[in-house]
């Protein structure tokens, strides 16, 4: 079975990356950050469900993860893959979240973290999850 969804989140202008208006005097101009939307694209193929993430998993985009990740563990792939390469930020909910979805799978497996930033895999590590996962790149 081969499937392939991909759901956004964007938030809207002002929630967050906007300039401080309450900074101090002389202070150096905060930098607008424009929000970087979330994606999640899936696909099941021959026993390994992977999931490719982009943009940032904090407490306004983990809620989307784990709606998708649901069916997918129903579904009890062999192997779960996690493509970080383009996740900016993650936090420690939702690494715990990642780490902790090796227990649905057959065997208990560690769900395999591929190619995270340096940033990213430091939250695992310093969360204690790095060893719930196989983190590899």
């Amino acid at each position: 079975m081969r499937q392939t969804m991909t759901s956004h989140v964007r938030l809207e202008p002002g929630q967050r990356g906007q300039a401080c208006p309450s900074r101090a005097r002389g202070a150096a101009p905060r930098v607008r950050v424009p929000p970087q939307p979330f994606t999640i694209e899936t696909r099941i193929d021959q026993g390994i469900a992977t999931l490719v993430l982009a943009g940032e998993l904090d407490l306004l985009t983990m809620p989307v993860l784990s709606e998708r990740l649901m069916p997918i563990l129903a579904a009890k792939p062999l192997h779960l893959v996690f493509d970080m390469a383009r996740v900016t930020f993650a936090d420690c909910a939702s690494a715990r979240l990642i780490a902790y979805a090796g227990r649905y799978l057959p065997a208990a497996r560690a769900p395999v973290i591929k190619d995270p930033v340096p940033a990213v895999r430091r939250i695992f590590e310093v969360a204690g999850l790095a060893d719930r996962c196989e983190i590899t790149g």
